[in-house]
C-alpha cells in the first residue's frame, strides 16, 4: 500500500473521488489549507463542526465516545501534570507516552468501521508520528490455531473510564478477530495479557511493515479501523 499515492489537496468537487478511494483502499490522506477552515472567534467549536461535516460529506456518521451526546471529537493533546498520580488519571492520548498499535474503540460491541485524525498543530518536538499497519499482513503470518482462537474465544476487554457510556458497563466480552478478516485490538485494556495467541499476535504486529504518512498542519487521515 503506497500511502503517498492516496493523498489529496482538498477540493469540494473531488469529494466523490476521495470517498471512492477510501472505500476501495481503506485509506486516504487529505490536506486542507487556511482558506477551507473556520476563521471566527469560536475556532475550536466550529473546527469540530467542520471536521464532522467533512466526515458526513464522505458518507460517514460520527459516533459519540462517552455518555455525552455531543462527544463526537476526541482531542489528542498532552496535558501537563505535576505528579504521576495525576498523570495516571489521564487517557493515554492526553499524555506524551507512546501508544501501542491498536484499533480505535475496540471496547465497543460494534467498533466503528473507519476512524479519522485531523492535525490542528504540527508536532514541534520530534513526536506526533502516526504509523499504520495492514491487517492483511498480520493475517498472512498468524497460525491457523491462533486465528481460530482469536475468532472463537471471548476476551474480557475493559472500557477505559473516559470512554464509558454507562456506569453499569465497564467491560465487554468479545473475540479479537471478527468475520475472519476484521479485528478489534488494544492490548493494554485486555484483562488477560499472558496468552499464547495474544503473544503471537503482538510479535507479528512488531514485525510487519509499517507505513508512516506525512502529518502536516491541517492534514486529515481517514482509514479503515477494522
Amino acid at each position: 500500500m503506497g500511502f503517498h499515492f492516496k493523498s489529496y489537496d482538498y477540493d469540494p468537487s473531488r469529494i466523490f473521488e476521495i470517498q471512492k478511494t477510501l472505500v476501495d483502499d481503506g485509506y486516504v490522506r487529505i490536506q486542507f489549507s487556511d482558506q477551507h477552515l473556520p476563521n471566527d472567534n469560536d475556532f475550536p467549536t466550529n473546527m469540530e463542526k467542520f471536521f464532522i461535516s467533512i466526515i458526513e460529506k464522505l458518507g460517514g456518521q460520527c459516533l459519540t465516545h462517552n455518555e455525552q451526546n455531543n462527544s463526537f471529537v476526541w482531542h489528542v493533546q498532552p496535558i501537563q501534570t505535576n505528579s504521576n498520580i495525576q498523570k495516571q488519571s489521564l487517557a493515554r492520548s492526553q499524555t506524551d507516552d507512546e501508544f501501542l498499535f491498536h484499533t480505535d474503540c475496540s471496547y465497543e460491541i460494534n467498533p466503528p468501521e473507519y476512524m479519522a485524525l485531523f492535525v490542528l498543530e504540527q508536532d514541534q518536538f520530534g513526536g506526533g508520528q502516526l504509523e499504520i499497519i495492514q491487517l492483511s499482513d498480520i493475517l498472512q503470518s498468524l497460525s491457523i490455531k491462533t486465528k481460530e482462537k482469536l475468532s472463537n474465544e471471548n476476551f474480557r476487554i475493559n472500557i477505559p473510564l473516559e470512554f464509558r457510556k454507562s456506569n453499569e458497563l465497564d467491560h465487554i466480552n468479545a473475540p479479537i478477530l471478527l468475520d475472519h478478516d476484521k479485528i478489534r485490538y488494544r492490548s493494554d485494556i485486555l484483562s488477560e495479557q499472558n496468552h499464547e495467541e495474544l503473544n503471537e499476535l503482538n510479535l507479528i504486529i512488531q514485525q510487519v511493515k509499517k507505513y508512516q504518512p506525512e502529518l502536516n498542519k491541517y492534514t486529515m487521515i481517514i482509514l479503515n479501523n477494522q
